[in-house]
């Protein structure tokens, strides 16, 4: 209703304005005439708005009907000048946006109208005949297509922005799913409106993206995460064949991957995937932001399938955070890894009801850490031990099967580790597992700290000690740099600061293990 209005008022303010303009200036202009000689003023009417003489009327029509058709044509020019150009920075679409909407349909009329009117009624007057009513008609729509021209330009120029274009592709996807629920016999073309129109709007993304138009690029896959959120809304409502798509209906793909996705339904979650994953490496290292909300818009396309029972969506956007994990990784981009890593707890978080699920997503967190440690980027291996350890804590109040199965990862992240060198990367490992104790101890959970104290108890102490300093130093939970986490990873609050130390000094012998748990030793 909303939108309705303010189209309704960029047409009618400027036009308002106009014909009051002209009409003022009109009055005032008849007044002083009517002023100058008061005997004309029973003529008004038939004089002034209505001509009498014939003649006089079709010679005022032939030069009205030469100024009408002049704006039409120098109108039509420019805006097909301007559409080209938006067609060719964003997407081909525009151009079919732009030639079914109705008002551009309507603009054609309030032209072509007047200009075959005028014409006709030119052919028929002649001296004697009475046509006063006719030509009054016409010198109001000729006036109606020269008001019309300043609304018309603001409408062209609001309505080729390109936010205003993204949103009439992202309804025709709402629709076309609409018109597949309602209507099965045309699924084929809803099926290929769809498709088209998310690969459309990746397209203006990636022209964004060359453009350094960075809000815009965010902006489009805001767009295809509402679209699929909508999607997963009504999926259960769609027909069999809806699911049902050829092989080469989305490149690149092989025929097993292709039988499996026909099979689990999610031919569209993996073409929003890959629109999604072309954004994302096309933006590596060139717009970090762009790559944290295409992460953080999977993210939540996951969690849309989770609301709605899709876990072979839920599944298919977790292979697809992790490949967009390993892209960050290859190209080196370390900022980009953490904010996939990132959502990627957050997922985590909000499945951890999902026991199995959540096993596998930890289990793949510690892959990419062995596999950072491999590839000498060490900061990764500390943002996953922060990330299990925050999962496991939260775990541990909401789903306690869950949190013991994160805890057995955990206690694995340093088994990579085959030099003391090493060994010695892994002293964010280590902080965090020592951070994630006292948090046991404190929560009375003393068989939970001794298994982190029996993985850590061969350490040196030295190393040890030093862990313990480094983690005590850190005085501020914010983080020094500004990024999507914005805290330390290894801040020990003051509540939790006694229990963290206790732990220490149960590694450095500085105390004895409480009996309960020192005699399972």
């Amino acid at each position: 209703m909303g939108s309705h209005r303010k189209t309704l008022l960029l047409w009618l303010t400027p036009m308002a304005v106009t014909i009051a303009v002209t009409i003022g200036l009109l009055l005032a202009g008849r007044a002083a005439d009517l002023w100058l000689a008061p005997s004309a003023a029973a003529h008004l009417v038939q004089d002034w708005i209505l001509v009498r003489d014939p003649l006089v009327a079709r010679d005022v029509i032939l030069n009205v009907l030469q100024v009408v058709a002049g704006i039409f044509a120098i109108m039509i020019t420019v805006v097909a000048i301007i559409v080209q150009l938006s067609a060719t920075r964003y997407t081909s679409r525009v151009v079919d946006l732009f030639l079914a909407d109705p008002f551009n349909v309507l603009i054609f009329f309030v032209y072509v109208v007047p200009l075959i009117y005028g014409n006709w009624l030119c052919n028929v007057l002649e001296q004697g005949s009475e046509a006063r009513i006719s030509v009054g008609i016409y010198m109001v729509l000729s006036t109606l297509s020269v008001a019309v021209v300043i609304p018309y330009f603001q409408y062209v120029f609001v309505f080729l922005q390109p936010r205003h274009i993204i949103e009439k592709i992202e309804k025709s996807i709402e629709s076309s799913i609409g018109e597949a629920v309602s209507r099965p016999a045309r699924i084929p073309r809803a099926q290929a409106e769809v498709s088209n129109s998310v690969r459309q709007i990746s397209d203006i993304a990636l022209s964004s993206l060359a453009q350094s138009d960075i809000v815009l690029a965010m902006y489009c896959v805001d767009a295809i995460k509402q679209a699929a959120t909508h999607y997963l809304g009504r999926k259960a409502e769609l027909p069999g064949s809806w699911f049902s798509v050829d092989a080469n209906h989305i490149v690149g793909l092989s025929e097993d991957v292709w039988r499996e996705m026909v099979e689990r339904r999610t031919w569209l979650e993996m073409e929003i995937y890959k629109q999604c994953e072309i954004t994302f490496t096309t933006s590596l290292r060139k717009a970090r932001d762009v790559n944290s909300y295409v992460a953080r818009g999977l993210r939540e396309m996951a969690q849309a399938g989770s609301a709605n029972e899709r876990l072979e969506t839920v599944e298919l956007f977790i292979k697809g955070l992790n490949t967009l994990i390993t892209y960050a990784l290859s190209e080196r981009d370390i900022r980009s890894a953490v904010h996939v890593l990132y959502q990627y707890r957050l997922l985590c978080e909000s499945l951890l009801q999902r026991p199995a699920v959540v096993q596998r997503m930890g289990e793949h967190l510690k892959y990419y850490a062995h596999n950072s440690l491999r590839r000498g980027i060490f900061f990764i291996i500390d943002a996953i031990s922060y990330d299990l350890r925050v999962l496991i804590e939260r775990a541990f109040g909401e789903a306690p099967a869950t949190a013991s199965l994160l805890l057995n990862i955990f206690l694995e992240l340093d088994q990579a580790a085959e030099t003391k060198e090493d060994l010695t990367r892994m002293r964010g490992v280590r902080k965090s597992q020592a951070m994630l104790a006292g948090f046991f101890i404190r929560a009375r959970r003393l068989d939970l700290a001794k298994r982190i104290h029996d993985d850590m108890a061969a350490e040196n102490r030295d190393f040890l000690a030093g862990v313990r300093a480094e983690l005590f130093a850190t005085q501020s939970k914010e983080f020094w740099e500004i990024e999507d986490r914005g805290v330390s990873f290894y801040y020990v609050d003051e509540p939790h600061r006694p229990s963290v130390n206790e732990f220490f000094a149960w590694l450095l012998g500085e105390r004895p293990l409480p009996r309960e748990i020192a005699q399972s030793a």
